[in-house]
Parts: structure tokens; sequence; C-alpha cells
């Protein structure tokens, strides 16, 4: 809801837009009223109780729809009116055919204002006040075959013979009910597996649905290695017999998984954050995982990847990270990040904006044969915006500055010799290399100061430098070399029409004048992660983080 409200990195960059630090600064407490508050225009209420059927409706004295909100009449009232009529009709028509919210859901939500509302509208109308909970349930009647079905899926698990069974999975619905059947059986036996792979079959998907199935992991992968097709997303969720050392067994056994699906299952945001510390290498090429650890933005888990892009202007600490990262997914991220920034409406302080980060790594890969859209992506997790967790751990860091130089590096701790701004500039591997895709290393030179850079206090300057031992980076790699090195850990390599479309953007994003972002020297990198810590020090998120590194 706050990325939906506040920002747009769609393709057409005429719909590029960042406004605002999002609905939390603004977020009302849930017993208030509706018209409490600031409030001179109505307000708007949007009902997402089920995503896959939102509604909406607009509040200003009485309920409206986006055309009676926006006071569309038969004819304008004015001059200013016909001004502004084709953007009224726009906006309208953006919510044509949405479902309205009825008087009895806000009664339900706000009885003491709209309960007397709902009452003299019944009155007036002569009927008698219902809601949605009063609408008889639309039950379907269970076809005779399929009641039959039922005692004889389980006479056939129970004798070991599925063979009747299975000669009528090819009749339309069969496999699905019987499937149906399965999930009610407990415990799993092996005719009961054998039986749920060839069910599965029979729709030939790469999808597979295991939801709330009573499986282990070792009948789980008994009947995903049955499978003809490649699964490349798998649901366990509400399963309590699913725990970490499954997901480990699992994703060792099905390297190719793309999407996996563990919500209400046994397994701890503890054990999850240690599988990804632990074995990392599991999910080099799994582009999302949708778990209660990933579905809040306050989450803490060891770094695998992080954007971090502190606002020079008002010491706001700005990252989003995940604990782990696909060349696939990267590139998609990168992609809409660097896209949003093309557009010549923003100014760096939006270039900046915390809410970026988090919504370009709160995705995943879209499908460009479906012709997939910035507006029509999935959002199966959700980054974290924990400023520790972005430096937890070795994982990599894309790193933007106040001067929009960027690079790729990771914080390494280690006892290694201090950088210091003098054997900063003997490290090779930034000064004078030559790259591909438009990041030729200019020769150093001073760069315009763009912003107001943030100045990090001399006391604060010493105890970096203490800890520079233990925080510190070695390299700065470009684009093209960290690519390569995402492939050369054994990840699957982006799709290359996808890679050149983020070079492209890149060129340029390089060609310009200003914002356009050259590639960080080391001096600049181990700067940047020193105002990245003093922001914490500000926003009081870093002080573990500081102490123990």
């Amino acid at each position: 809801m706050e990325v939906s409200f506040n920002l747009d990195c769609s393709e057409d960059l005429d719909e590029t837009y960042v406004s605002g630090l999002g609905i939390r600064p603004a977020m009302l407490h849930a017993d208030m009223g509706s018209q409490q508050g600031d409030n001179n225009t109505g307000i708007t209420v949007i009902d997402i109780t089920n995503p896959e059927d939102p509604a909406y409706c607009f509040v200003r004295g009485r309920v409206l729809s986006a055309r009676g909100y926006l006071g569309m009449g038969p004819s304008p009232d004015s001059d200013s009116d016909a001004k502004f009529a084709p953007y009224k009709a726009a906006a309208a028509a953006a919510l044509e055919g949405e479902r309205l919210i009825g008087l009895d859901v806000l009664a339900e939500a706000w009885p003491k204002e709209y309960q007397g509302r709902l009452a003299k509208q019944a009155k007036d109308d002569g009927e008698q006040t219902t809601t949605s909970d009063d609408l008889p349930a639309n039950t379907p009647v269970a076809r005779l075959s399929d009641l039959a079905l039922k005692p004889a899926v389980e006479h056939a698990i129970m004798s070991g013979d599925t063979t009747g069974i299975v000669q009528l999975l090819w009749l339309p619905g069969k496999a699905e009910a019987t499937i149906a059947v399965l999930k009610q059986h407990n415990p799993f036996t092996d005719a009961g597996s054998d039986l749920l792979a060839q069910s599965l079959n029979h729709l030939d998907r790469n999808h597979v649905d295991l939801s709330g199935f009573s499986l282990s992991e070792k009948p789980i992968i008994s009947v995903l290695k049955n499978l003809r097709s490649k699964v490349e997303a798998l649901d366990l969720s509400d399963n309590p017999l699913v725990t970490v050392d499954s997901v480990r067994l699992i994703l060792t056994s099905l390297p190719e998984l793309q999407h996996l699906v563990l919500l209400n299952t046994s397994v701890t945001d503890e054990g999850l954050s240690s599988l990804f510390q632990d074995h990392p290498k599991l999910f080099y090429n799994l582009h999302s995982l949708t778990h209660p650890l990933l579905l809040t933005t306050k989450s803490f888990f060891p770094n695998a990847f992080a954007i971090i892009v502190p606002n020079a202007s008002n010491c706001q600490l700005n990252a989003a990270s995940l604990p782990f990262i696909t060349p696939t997914f990267l590139v998609q991220a990168l992609t809409d990040y660097l896209r949003t920034c093309l557009s010549s409406d923003l100014f760096c302080g939006e270039i900046v904006n915390a809410m970026i980060p988090l919504a370009v790594l709160s995705s995943t890969p879209r499908n460009e044969t479906d012709a997939q859209t910035w507006l029509t992506r999935v959002v199966p997790m959700i980054a974290s915006r924990s400023g520790q967790s972005a430096v937890n751990g070795e994982g990599w860091i894309f790193g933007v500055n106040s001067e929009t130089a960027y690079g790729f590096f990771r914080v390494e701790a280690s006892d290694a010799t201090t950088v210091t701004e003098e054997s900063a500039g003997d490290t090779p591997s930034t000064s004078s290399e030559t790259t591909t895709g438009g990041e030729q290393q200019q020769e150093q030179q001073q760069q315009p100061r763009l912003l107001r850079p943030r100045r990090v206090p001399d006391w604060f300057g010493k105890i970096i430098a203490e800890k520079r031992n233990h925080a510190h980076i070695n390299k700065v790699l470009n684009l093209s070399e960290f690519l390569a090195h995402l492939t050369s850990e054994g990840r699957t390599p982006a799709p290359e029409s996808a890679v050149k479309t983020l070079f492209a953007i890149l060129d340029q994003l390089q060609a310009r004048d200003w914002f356009n972002f050259p590639l960080m020297d080391l001096e600049q990198a181990n700067a940047f992660l020193d105002e990245y810590y003093y922001a914490g020090m500000v926003h009081q998120d870093l002080y573990q983080c500081v102490d123990e590194n």
C-alpha cells in the first residue's frame, strides 16, 4: 500500500513519480473516527480484506464513487472545471469497474458514525438492514461421482493398488478431485505419494500446490521427483510437518526451484535465518520466498544483497536488503531503480528516496513473455528496511552516494590491514580499468558536489577508524564485474536481453552532466561506509551493529 500510493517505477517515464515519505509517518490510530484529524476534503476508503477483490469509496458527507467525488456532472461549471476535465476523466476511468464499498462496510468499521446512516438508508428504502455476512453462501452441490471418489481413493491407498484410480485421472476434473481427497489423508503412505504425483502429472503445471497436505520432507521430495514438468514454484503452506530441515533437503533436491511459499509451517524465523547464514548456496537460484520472516520491513537476517542510498540532505538511513539474490532478480531490480532515475522530473532527494530500494527488492522477476509491467508485478516478499540487516554478514551492497556515484562492494569483517586514505590509493581495481556498457572509469578528478554532503563529526570518525579493522571495503566492482562474479559462484546468468536493457539505461545515465552515476573509487566507498554508520547513529538503528563490528 505504501509503495502503491507513493511510487511508480513504470517503464513509461512520463508515468514515473516518487511522492512523500510513505504512509507510515501519516498513519492514524485504528480507533479514531474517520473524519477526525486534519481533513477538509473528505476521506478515501480502500478495503483490502480480500486482496484479490479490493473495493473503494470516497466519503464527503455521503458515499461517493470516483466520478461523484470529482464532481463530474453533465457539463463543467466554469472554465477552470473545463481545464481539468480531461484529468478528472482519466482518474475516474482508472477506477471504472472497481467494486464500490457500501455503507454497511463503513458502519462495521466506524459504527458510531455510520450505523445511524445505515439504519436511515434502510428505512428510506423500506428494506431490512443487511450486511455481507447476512447473505446466503453460494455452496455448490457435489456431484455423485465425486462423492464416490473419496471412498474409492481411500480403499486404493489402503490396499496399495491405485491402478483403478489412475485410469480415471484423464477424465475432466478427476485429477483435481483426487488431489482434494488426498489432501485430507493422514498419514501419507507410499501409495498415496505415488497417486498424488500421477494426479499432479495430469495437471502438467510448473507451479505445484502442496499446501495443506500432511507431508514430511521425504514424501514431498518423492512426489516432486516423479513429476514430468520442471517444478519452478512450490507452495508448502499450512503444513506443520514442514521444518527448516525440510526446506534444506527440498532445496538440495530441487536446485532449479525459483519460488517457494512457506506460510503457517514449523519453519521458524530463527531457523530460516540460520539456513541463510549456513547454506547460502541453496538459495542461488531462488527468486522469491514467502515466509513471515520476509513479510515485514523490520526483519533481521544475514544480508546477501542490499541497496543503500544515504540521503545527504537529511541524514536519513535509506536501505533495503534481502537474504538471497539471483542475477535475474538483481537485473530486474536495478533496471527498475535506474530507470526511475532517468526521469527528468526527479531530483537527487527523490533518487535516494527510501521507498525505491524497498519497492524494487520487494518483488520478483517479471515475465517478459506475458509482457508483465511494473503495475502488474508480483510482490511475494518484502525487503527489510533494518539498517542492521543491510550490513549483517559479508553480503553485497549496491551503494549510491550523495553525488550519485555508485559501486558494488561488501563490508568485510576480518582482521585485515586497516584501510586508510593513503593505502586506498595503492589498491588496484578501480583507478584505470576499462569496462563494457558505458562504464569506462574516468581519471581521478574532483566531482562537482550536487548536494550538501553529510559531515561526519570528528568524534565519530575516530570511532570508525578504531572499528575499521572489522568493517571495511577492500574492492569496488562495476556492474559488469559484479554480474560476472555472481555467475562465477554458480548462479544462473540473467537473460541477455534484460542485461542489455540495464546497460542501456546505465549508458543513458552516464551520458548526462548531472546525477550521472560514475563509479566510486575505494576511498569514496569507505567514506560511504562512514556516512552510513553515522546515519545509523543519528537514527539509533545501528548502535548494536557499530558496537559489535
